[in-house]
């Protein structure tokens, strides 16, 4: 069996609208089912958006995507770009088609460009699940179903339970919020940032979004560049570990435990131990390792027994923090985040 690693950088961002799954005309027709095949004939390829290389989120998917596979005993591959690149994630998806390859999960990143290679797929009857980010609004892309999210629903989550907890904090309501975005113009995060932008407006609280990357340090920087023009900011929304983490590190250097604090989205050990340090408030999961996971079972499914994979499988959100951080402690130990 093939290992899982890429050829573009291994590893392990963002999530989905609920709308955006599977339709029976868009995905039900593909792949045909070899009646003598077993699980050990076929190859499957996970390729996302981005990489563990650059964002802990998506060394956690490709934990459960692997251990799928090992489960399966299939041929599976994992081909994520070390930085976001949707250009890198088509040529990625073209070369697997043109390889032979069974079946496809990957993020739609960007939907305009998934058109041709994923009507590609179709024409040679390669079964495809979106994973972590499907086509957003009217569906037009064939594949077979999605496992993820409802993203502006994960921003509304996060900006309501953030400011909740920080009443409970400091008495008062913030005064203005930040979002570091690590991705610029991934869909996913644009529509998890207008979901806490949303919940911000209706409650008075001036918010920003800035644009960074997945390089710490430029997190890092940039916070303390919007800080040094807006000194009354008081609570950042992460869009992920690949901002959230910095804004720890951030608040831990400049001694501004009490004064900024933090909520978010997914949750690392990093994350965990800042929720109980009372730095950061708390996150909404959507459970990374059980979507690569679920994405290998769904096409072994299809492939073998024809069965197609449901619309849309939702794995979150759940807002955890102190409260009940217990529900995920084991999950983060194991698979490093949820």
């Amino acid at each position: 069996m093939a290992g899982c690693g890429g050829s573009d950088g291994t590893g392990g961002d963002g999530g989905g609208d609920g709308d955006g799954g599977g339709d029976g005309d868009g995905g039900g027709t593909q792949g045909s089912v070899d009646t003598d095949a077993t699980q050990e004939d076929f190859t499957i390829t996970f390729i996302p958006h981005s990489s563990g290389a650059s964002d802990p989120f998506w060394a956690i998917e490709e934990k459960g995507w692997s251990a799928a596979v090992d489960q399966l005993s299939v041929e599976g591959q994992f081909q994520g770009p070390t930085e976001f690149d949707p250009q890198q994630q088509v040529q990625n998806i073209n070369s697997a088609i043109s390889s032979g390859v069974d079946g496809i999960a990957t993020s739609i990143s960007d939907p305009d460009l998934f058109d041709d290679p994923l009507q590609r797929a179709q024409e040679e009857g390669i079964p495809v699940i979106a994973v972590n980010i499907p086509e957003f609004g009217e569906r037009t892309l064939p594949y077979q179903g999605y496992v993820g999210n409802d993203e502006t629903v994960v921003g509304n989550e996060v900006a309501s339970n953030a400011l909740e907890d920080f009443q409970e904090a400091t008495g008062e309501m913030p005064a203005r919020a930040v979002i570091p975005n690590h991705q610029p113009g991934n869909t996913v995060l644009g529509l998890r940032s207008d979901g806490i932008k949303e919940v911000m407006s209706n409650n008075n609280i001036s918010v920003d979004e800035i644009a960074t990357s997945s390089d710490p340090s430029e997190n890092i920087s940039s916070l303390s560049s919007y800080r040094s023009s807006n000194s009354d900011v008081d609570i950042v929304c992460s869009l992920g570990p690949a901002s959230g983490e910095p804004a720890i590190q951030w608040i831990n250097e400049n001694d501004l435990q009490g004064e900024v604090y933090v909520a978010g989205v997914d949750i690392t050990e990093k994350i965990q131990q800042a929720i109980e340090n009372g730095v950061y408030f708390g996150t909404v999961i959507q459970q990374p390792y059980l979507q690569g996971y679920l994405a290998a079972h769904y096409l072994a499914q299809k492939l073998v027994n024809g069965i197609l994979a449901p619309t849309v499988t939702p794995t979150g959100p759940t807002w955890i923090d102190d409260t009940r951080l217990d529900l995920v402690r084991t999950q983060i130990q194991n698979t490093g985040g949820a």
